[in-house]
């Protein structure tokens, strides 16, 4: 018998709160209803078309609800694949469906993971190590201020250093530092950044593959990005008190001007989402005249520092103790 899934708004029970988006499963005349991450506010969900209202948002919250639309379509598709699964090997209940759903779904995030490590743990009679794994969970959550991290994103760093062309000078102990950090600045939204950050901005560094002395040079790739950065975003420099700060890169991507570190995290993002090891340095304050300034350090294939401004600069060579962000 076919199962039929429908998607379910489970509003709060605390008024102006966010509601739950639910799986509603149907198979053999039982039903059962699964809980994803994805939280809406009820004018953001139409209940008769069962499906997320975008008329009622903003700009900045429509790029939200497009992720969580296409978490949603993630999630179905994984459901269809795991119900297909299950009607070629023989009948099923919907039970077994659940576990199966509930053991495979992380929607694509680490402390789903991380709880299903936990349940496994505790399965097993190993409850002193799940124990461990339970605090730590909680201290890195308190850590990230209750927002979570998109596996994939892990995925892509370690992709793009053992894979790519421009980090094979990179060891694990800098790795950590210049291209695996989760965000480039604090408090960026930590969304899918590197996904659509790696084809952003690259064009012409494939061609550097048929040039024996370019194919692997960090330094000729960095730069080729950072000039394009400056070509089409036309940066324009403010004073740090004309700019509000954006945390999301998609956003910051579309600003008009901004500071020397706005471009900086910019670059940094676009840069590490290619592979290229990149940080962020900065002087809180001049010696000799008010405020600060940010700018780029590329770690190149001779362990030296190259330090450039984002979206702006030619990279030039020079050596200086970092400040790794």
């Amino acid at each position: 018998m076919a199962t039929s899934i429908k998607l379910k708004f489970t509003s709060s029970k605390i008024k102006g709160k966010t509601g739950v988006i639910c799986l509603q499963l149907i198979h053999n005349r039982k039903t059962k209803f699964l809980r994803t991450r994805f939280r809406l506010f009820p004018t953001e969900w139409d209940k008769q078309k069962e499906t997320i209202f975008f008329d009622n948002s903003d700009r900045e919250r429509q790029i939200y609800l497009q992720s969580i639309k296409a978490g949603i379509d993630i999630e179905l598709k994984q459901l269809d694949e795991l119900i297909y699964t299950l009607e070629i090997k023989s009948d099923y209940t919907i039970e077994e469906l659940t576990e199966l759903y509930t053991n495979n779904s992380f929607n694509g995030y680490f402390f789903p993971f991380v709880d299903y490590v936990i349940k496994n743990l505790k399965n097993v009679n190993r409850k002193k190590t799940a124990s461990i794994c339970m605090t730590a969970q909680k201290s890195f959550q308190r850590f990230l201020c209750g927002q979570d991290i998109l596996i994939d994103n892990i995925d892509r760093s370690f992709d793009v250093w053992q894979n790519g062309n421009w980090a094979t000078h990179v060891d694990f102990e800098d790795f950590c530092e210049y291209i695996l950090p989760y965000k480039c600045i604090d408090g960026q939204t930590l969304d899918n950044w590197r996904e659509y950050s790696k084809t952003a901005y690259g064009t012409g560094l494939d061609l550097l593959h048929y040039c024996a002395l370019y194919k692997n040079l960090a330094f000729k790739a960095c730069e080729i990005v950072n000039l394009k950065l400056n070509k089409q975003l036309n940066p324009q420099i403010v004073l740090q008190s004309a700019s509000l700060p954006v945390k999301r890169l998609r956003s910051a991507f579309h600003k008009p001007f901004g500071t020397c570190h706005d471009y900086g995290f910019i670059a940094t993002a676009v840069l590490r989402a290619k592979g290229i090891p990149v940080t962020i340095d900065y002087t809180p304050q001049w010696p000799f005249r008010s405020m600060g300034h940010s700018w780029n350090v590329l770690l190149d294939n001779f362990g030296k520092n190259i330090i450039f401004v984002g979206c702006f600069s030619r990279l030039v060579l020079f050596r200086l103790p970092i400040h790794l962000y």
